[in-house]
């Protein structure tokens, strides 16, 4: 589940899609289903100025507009499901983290993806830096 910033939207992420509610005043009421494109829902966050929710759907990442519902980007790049999501700097980047703990930093210059560093970490802890994703 992610909490728009400002408050007036949540996205409930399902293993079947993803449901968009809006509060209104003490109600809320769905407002879109997304299940057609999303196989499995891991994880959403939503941009700081809330104009983006990205969305882990199995090993890619789908980012959506959140007023018109519809998926502007798909990053794709993770071996494994996504673990979770973090947006960096004011929404220019967007870092994800894979079940296989790769870490990608995207460029939110949507599509083109930044992805300069890529870091597995191994069971001790320890990170190694690995070949651009």
């Amino acid at each position: 589940m992610a909490l728009h910033p400002l408050a007036t939207q949540v996205a409930v992420g399902f293993t079947e899609g993803i449901r968009f509610y809006y509060f209104l005043e003490e109600d809320l009421r769905l407002v879109y289903t997304q299940s057609a494109q999303i196989r499995a829902c891991t994880c959403l966050q939503y941009s700081e100025g809330g104009n983006y929710l990205a969305v882990g759907n199995e090993n890619n990442v789908n980012i959506y507009d959140p007023y018109t519902f519809q998926i502007i980007a798909t990053l794709r790049g993770h071996p494994s499901s996504i673990r979770d999501i973090q947006w960096l700097m004011g929404d220019k980047l967007l870092l994800t983290v894979c079940m296989s703990g790769i870490v990608i930093v995207w460029d939110t210059d949507w599509p083109k993806e930044r992805s300069e560093k890529a870091i597995k970490a191994d069971k001790t802890d320890k990170a190694e830096k690995t070949d651009d994703a």
